[in-house]
């Protein structure tokens, strides 16, 4: 199983990562999972309401809790979706890019998947957060 979190900027929630780094060819179920403060969760004001938290304090009124939700968040929700989807333990990747990429880390044994998906995520943040 893949698990990922979006950055803050473009793709900036869950259904434009899966659009833009859909995975495919991975032999994995994968789920793209929204951070607080962004996608369908924006504070009031949208994108103009989280950019006056970042201006205001950004580490305390972003970058924090945006971080401590997400992790919070990651344990119901992971046994949220292996009860609904019938999905037993095992091999579990985490990826995620920007401030999404502040609590995720691959973890358990390397394997051919998490490999691919390791070179394709690399491969498309190059492309397009590094021009």
């Amino acid at each position: 199983m893949i698990v990922a979190w979006h950055p803050f900027d473009p793709p900036r929630s869950e259904t434009a990562l899966a659009a833009a780094l859909p995975l495919d060819g991975v032999d994995a179920w994968r789920f793209y999972v929204g951070l607080p403060l962004s996608g369908k969760r924006l504070p009031n004001g949208g994108l103009d309401g989280l950019m006056e938290l970042i201006l205001d304090d950004a580490v305390l009124r972003v970058h924090g809790p945006v971080s401590t939700q997400a992790v919070a968040e990651f344990g119901p929700a992971l046994a949220t979706v292996r009860s609904e989807y019938g999905i037993e333990a095992g091999p579990l990747g985490l990826l995620g890019g920007s401030l999404g990429g502040g609590s995720p880390r691959w973890t358990g044994p390397q394997t051919a998947d998490a490999a691919a998906v390791e070179r394709l995520a690399t491969e498309w943040f190059a492309r397009h957060l590094d021009s």
